[in-house]
């Protein structure tokens, strides 16, 4: 499961990496609209940068940034990836930890586990290097549609009717 998971995202990564084709779009991609740009403060990414992603028990190591959970592997669930190419921290660190749905000061929401009744929510901030110690986030369902200021960032597969989470930051 945990390779054939790390092979669908290394697939993605690569088709990122393709030279640009036009296209006639089809009429299902004309019907396609997004319902709210997404503003985001990091620069956007270029088709030369490279990546690594492995798995990892809880530890994260040194230069490694977690960006996902797999809530249907028990032994390494935290998804990290670094930069292998490009402006990256390789010094940089992080902490993670669980919340029910209150975030405290200074964690971000990057992950949901699907499984975790109690704590689902995973949080992470860094260590060393930049990082707003003060910063706060909201969490939500999506009800279908991304409000504007709100960015997905997790899917809860357990939802049946609304597994989309977004977040915002509020400060």
């Amino acid at each position: 499961m945990k390779s054939q998971l790390i092979a669908i995202v290394a697939a993605v990564l690569l088709v990122g990496c393709g030279e640009l084709q036009q296209s006639v779009p089809s009429p299902e991609a004309e019907l396609a609209k997004p319902v709210a740009e997404v503003a985001n403060s990091e620069p956007p990414t270029s088709n030369t940068e490279k990546w690594e992603i492995k798995t990892s028990s809880g530890k994260i190591p040194e230069g490694w940034e977690p960006y996902a959970y797999d809530s249907n592997d028990k032994f390494d669930p935290f998804l990290l990836r670094r930069r292998t190419s490009g402006n990256w921290d390789a010094k940089q660190r992080w902490e993670i930890k669980t919340s029910s749905e209150k975030i405290p000061e200074g964690w971000e929401p990057y992950a949901y586990d699907s499984n975790d009744k109690f704590d689902p929510f995973l949080l992470r901030r860094r260590t060393s290097g930049n990082w707003d110690a003060k910063q706060k986030w909201e969490i939500k369902t999506s009800s279908g549609k991304i409000p504007e200021g709100w960015e997905p960032y997790a899917y809860d597969s357990n939802d049946k009717f609304d597994p989309f989470l977004l977040r915002r930051r509020i400060r």
